[in-house]
């Protein structure tokens, strides 16, 4: 039987991106509201398309694989050309198909990425599933991240399997997991070994205030039970609660940024792949700040996604740059 390092658990999509270079004559945008303004009925030439599979677990698997971990997905897509497109790129990546699910008569998900000034704004179609958890071989790890409405239905199997086999679960939600809210997930969170969101995100989760302190942040969550927690915030750097610490790290400032599109994910990824080596979470964080900073020199998710020797690449090259306490 196969001893897999992670299972990863969450939806899979098609991400069409629309690239717009000349973005001053046809976009209005003001970042101090976030918005992306365009002239309503308008005609907005796109420079450069491209497609590829994406979402938050593929991504995160991807990068698994990229670094030489055993790896399978849990991800259910339709019976289509996106989910064929999808295989392919598994089968690649090192991925295994064990839990890998082609419904027969439904479409897969799609997005469409308008990508700006280096940002991207994400229109997404999430086809209605019945999510069902299968039997799961034993792991090391489970990562859990985003799925639709209804996923819900699988947390009581997940948490009776990371009971019967004592996986760890890293738990990055996704928008729908977080609208879910904390009460409905109590006992999945109880289980949490490594809880993965941003500022914005982990405010909405808990009710916070906006002013609210990153450790007085991070100190609520821990009542919902994870044993640690990162919280990502941007330009700003990350911080993290590893149980015991607390610790803080900027962010490398001489790196290009041409598109932010799974930023988040190769930061969590990341992070994920240093703790299932071993490291310390100030060292994980050193592994996922270089992960995140190689993928935002490309357009998607997974093309800047690093291997093992790429880690220890930046490492050498970033030396000093480290996570601090605080």
């Amino acid at each position: 039987m196969t001893m897999f390092d992670f299972i990863f658990i969450g939806d899979s999509t098609l991400d069409v991106f629309l690239i717009v270079h000349e973005y001053k004559v046809m976009f209005d945008i003001k970042r101090e509201n976030k918005y992306l303004c365009v002239s309503y009925a308008d005609k907005v030439p796109v420079d450069e398309i491209r497609e590829m599979i994406a979402g938050n677990a593929p991504n995160a698997a991807v990068a698994a694989g990229r670094a030489g971990l055993k790896i399978a997905i849990v991800t259910q897509m339709g019976d289509d050309k996106i989910s064929e497109m999808a295989r392919e790129l598994f089968l690649k990546e090192g991925v295994a198909l064990d839990y890998f699910v082609q419904e027969k008569g439904t479409q897969s998900n799609y997005s469409t990425v308008v990508a700006v000034d280096g940002e991207r704004t994400i229109l997404i179609y999430h086809t209605p599933r019945q999510y069902r958890l299968p039997n799961l071989v034993p792991a090391k790890w489970a990562y859990l991240t985003s799925m639709a409405r209804g996923s819900e239905q699988i947390f009581p199997a997940l948490v009776k399997y990371l009971k019967k086999t004592g996986a760890k679960l890293l738990y990055q939600p996704g928008t729908f997991q977080l609208r879910l809210g904390a009460e409905k997930s109590k006992e999945l969170l109880e289980q949490t070994e490594l809880f993965v969101v941003n500022r914005d995100e982990a405010i909405l989760y808990v009710g916070a205030k906006l002013d609210i302190k990153i450790k007085d942040l991070i100190d609520k969550i821990k009542n919902l039970g994870p044993k640690m927690i990162v919280i990502t915030d941007g330009t700003k750097g990350s911080y993290s609660w590893d149980g015991q610490n607390y610790w803080q790290m900027g962010i490398l400032k001489d790196i290009l940024r041409k598109e932010a599109t799974g930023a988040g994910d190769a930061y969590a990824s990341g992070l994920a792949i240093a703790l299932c080596k071993g490291f310390d979470m100030p060292e994980a964080m050193r592994w996922a700040h270089f992960n995140s900073s190689s993928v935002i020199q490309f357009v998607g998710a997974q093309e800047g996604l690093l291997a093992e020797s790429g880690y220890r690449k930046w490492s050498k090259k970033y030396k000093n740059f480290k996570a601090e306490k605080f």
